[in-house]
């Protein structure tokens, strides 16, 4: 062992290992935050066959129902350029505000 390695392992082992207590981590993350009326909400729609229309290359997607992972791997999967993502959201922000108004 050189003598570079030997303070390294030396200057390691000082310090002691750092561990991230697990009831810290969130566990089951979902999209719908275990909301049970959420949940529940979303299921129905899905069982009555309303149309979620969000994700073009994935259709009858309800990220509602998803883990945050599920989500994160069906973003992913997005072939869109981030200008076209960019005007898709901000069309459909229009849209919800619209439809708020006239509710």
């Amino acid at each position: 062992m050189s003598l570079t390695t030997a303070r390294l392992t030396t200057r390691m082992l000082s310090r002691g290992l750092r561990t991230t207590a697990s009831a810290q981590l969130p566990h089951g993350s979902t999209m719908h935050g275990n909301d049970p009326e959420t949940l529940e909400r979303e299921k129905q729609k899905n069982l009555s066959g309303e149309s979620h229309d969000d994700v073009k290359h994935a259709p009858g997607w309800n990220q509602n129902l998803a883990s945050k992972a599920e989500a994160e791997v069906k973003a992913d999967q997005q072939s869109a350029s981030p200008e076209e993502l960019q005007k898709e959201t901000t069309r459909k922000a229009k849209e919800g505000h619209a439809q708020d108004r006239s509710s």
